[in-house]
């Protein structure tokens, strides 16, 4: 399967660099999905369920001015957070 290096801007992630999987046709996904992940640390018996960080395919090169990236991805906040 192909693979393409992607930029992750916002979010968890932001300013990642990562590999993204391609169709067998060569296009990118609309969207991506990190899990969440790393240590549960609260003072409930049982931890909240995980949540997905979601990233959703920009028109952009990243605003940073070069167009290095080709395939940017910025993240999409879940409702009612910041």
């Amino acid at each position: 399967m192909a693979v393409i290096r992607a930029w992750l801007r916002g979010g968890p992630a932001d300013g990642r660099v990562d590999t993204i999987e391609c169709a067998a046709d060569g296009s990118v996904p609309p969207t991506v999905v990190l899990p969440q992940t790393g240590l549960y640390l609260a003072s409930s018996d049982e931890p909240a369920p995980a949540v997905n960080h979601i990233y959703a395919l920009s028109d952009d090169d990243g605003d940073d001015g070069d167009d290095f990236w080709d395939v940017v991805y910025r993240y999409q906040p879940h409702p009612g957070t910041r």
